[in-house]
């Protein structure tokens, strides 16, 4: 599994949804132009699951198309 790095592009701009490793685990991020935070993890998948279910929360009317893209991720050790 790797950590999920995407940028949707939503009514409010561009979003980037990302997760990365941290010294406790692994951090989820969501950052935009009105937009900044995220939670900590103690497992991968855990912070990829949130990074996906949050984002199409705030964003539930949004559909990804030829704007979104999949940002090269490194692999998680």
């Amino acid at each position: 599994m790797k950590p999920i790095d995407r940028t949707h592009h939503s009514s409010d701009g561009p979003i980037r949804v990302w997760v990365y490793r941290t010294e406790g685990g692994w951090f989820a991020r969501h950052q935009g132009p009105q937009l900044d935070g995220g939670m900590e993890f103690k497992s991968l998948r855990e912070a990829n699951a949130y990074a996906e279910q949050s984002f199409a929360e705030m964003f539930p009317e949004h559909k990804c198309g030829g704007r979104c893209t999949n940002n090269e991720s490194p692999a998680a050790d």
